[in-house]
């Protein structure tokens, strides 16, 4: 067998490297209590196919009151279920620093009307919009969705109910063309993942092939850009904060002490369901509190707190990455591509070409296996660590060190069964951030192959009549698992050489300080357990 890899992930070029650093002036955090906000939890109804509204429960927010709470219902309700719904609604009542008040009961599209009360406030600014599912609520909420353009593409655009409507108009050249068309300053949104469990959301520009206050279309018009709202979904945030690898509420909310509750996907339109609902809406309010009291203690000092300065705030951790970014930020590093000179273009499109997440396989799809659970917390910091990233990116200059031989060495004993190497601290640091230009024979290999709905990646078998790069543990495995060593061209090790000067040390939280140049992932892992 072999598979044909297609690279979708080369070298995207330089770009505006900057040299700034986290230097400059750290701005005044803006805190979940600042402001106003929308606790927003949706589900589907249960057992209708395809998905449609089912229910969805809105709190309003300020800081750590709840001042009420709105069940949205679907448009279609019938009266039976709409009369049990209200019922419900005036018994359950919410505790408000001005004394109990009942449950709203709206529509969706009462909810979203641009003109009424609800989703508005996000659009305009001046609230938060909190979910824990964000992609899935606001596709729920839509009335109309379709794929985003520009910086967002991979993601979705969604028209909501009352800010337009779904369209057929002829382009220029007189095709016609189908899609969601605005009303006069009220774009669709926007929604796109980023990192593994981080979903980023925004309006987009308002005006573009609106509709005139007659209900003409509008064109293509300069219209002003309204704020971008205050949209954020809580998954992102948690993940970066606990590390824990999963988009699952539950998890998140066990990590940080507070009980544990499930996000359904689906309820009952019943006084159950929405019991389960308000129930989330309660829990997801406690996490973002939690949350953003939790991210005000990061890589601060005693004089920031103090003047309610912060590094990192809820709207800016989307992944454990922007945690690490901030702590390489915070040390006063120079960023890598404004420093080196040993790289060019074409070596970082072979470094890029070789990165992948961890070996997977579709071998024995359709059969039942037995499986274990392996997943290592820690595996992401420690693989850094034992490389020695951390030397790497702090230092003054990279060189170029040839390791072919020690590479080969290892691949012979893998080849032959022999692991110990590989259980020695010492062969990681050796080896380092080597990257290998490889002859695949038919040995297994990581590979991204054409697939339905975007590239696929699997381990298959590979050969190829021209080297390909890959990262010198895959080479390894490659041998382990074929039991012959690859055909190698060669293996080249980026070398640290020196270390930057002017770096500053990194208060990590509360009273734990890193030293200056010293690696602080360890640090922080010891911080998280």
């Amino acid at each position: 067998m072999t598979a044909q890899p297609i690279h979708v992930h080369g070298w995207p070029g330089r770009g505006d490297v900057s040299r700034s650093t986290a230097a400059r002036e750290t701005p005044r955090s803006e805190r979940f209590g600042d402001r106003g906000g929308i606790v927003l939890v949706a589900a589907a109804e249960r057992y209708r196919i395809p998905e449609t509204w089912g229910l969805g429960i809105a709190l309003s927010v300020n800081g750590p009151t709840i001042a009420g709470a709105t069940l949205i219902v679907g448009d279609d309700l019938d009266q039976d279920r709409l009369h049990a719904l209200r019922a419900w609604a005036r018994s359950a009542v919410i505790a408000t620093p001005s004394g109990r008040r009942q449950v709203r009961v709206v529509t969706r599209t009462a909810w979203c009307d641009p003109d009424g009360d609800g989703l508005i406030g996000a659009y305009r600014g001046g609230r938060w919009l909190v979910t824990a599912d964000e992609g899935r609520s606001l596709g729920l909420l839509a009335e109309w969705w379709g794929p985003a353009m520009g910086r967002f593409r991979g993601g979705f655009s969604c028209g909501l109910t009352g800010w337009g409507e779904h369209a057929t108009w002829a382009n220029r050249t007189g095709r016609k063309r189908s899609g969601w068309r605005s009303r006069l300053h009220e774009p669709p949104m926007r929604v796109t993942a980023r990192g593994a469990h981080g979903v980023v959301a925004e309006w987009a520009r308002a005006g573009r092939r609106g509709l005139t206050p007659d209900g003409e279309p509008a064109g293509h018009w300069e219209g002003t850009r309204p704020y971008r709202g205050r949209l954020m979904d809580l998954i992102g945030p948690a993940h970066g904060l606990d590390g824990l690898d999963t988009g699952d509420l539950g998890d998140h909310l066990a990590a940080f002490g507070l009980p544990a509750l499930d996000v359904p996907a689906a309820v009952p339109v019943t006084p159950e369901g929405a019991d389960c609902l308000l129930d989330v809406a309660r829990a997801v309010h406690g996490l973002t509190l939690t949350l953003d009291a939790e991210a005000a203690r990061w890589l601060v000092t005693p004089d920031d707190l103090r003047e309610g300065k912060a590094r990192l705030t809820l709207r800016s951790i989307v992944s454990p990455g922007s945690v690490a970014t901030a702590i390489l930020n915070r040390s006063g590093a120079t960023p890598p591509l404004a420093k080196y000179t040993t790289l060019d273009d074409h070596d970082l499109d072979r470094w890029q070409r070789a990165a992948h997440g961890g070996w997977c396989t579709s071998d024995l799809r359709g059969e039942v296996v037995p499986t274990v659970d392996a997943d290592i917390r820690q595996a992401y910091p420690s693989a850094w660590s034992l490389l020695g990233c951390w030397a790497v990116l702090t230092a003054r200059q990279l060189r170029r060190v040839d390791v072919t031989d020690k590479l080969r060495g290892l691949c012979e004993q893998a080849a032959a069964g022999d692991f110990t190497p590989l259980y020695e601290r010492g062969t990681y640091r050796d080896l380092g951030l080597t990257l290998a230009e490889v002859l695949p024979d038919g040995e297994p290999w990581p590979v991204e192959r054409p697939g339905k709905g975007g590239p696929r990646f699997d381990v298959a078998p590979l050969r190829s009549p021209v080297a390909l790069p890959f990262a010198w543990a895959d080479v390894v495995l490659a041998a382990a698992l074929s039991g012959r060593v690859p055909r190698i061209v060669s293996a080249t090790k980026l070398l640290p050489v020196g270390t930057e000067e002017g770096l500053r040390p990194i208060p990590l939280r509360d009273g734990l300080v890193v030293p200056a140049g010293e690696d602080p992932i360890p640090w922080l892992v010891r911080l998280r357990r």
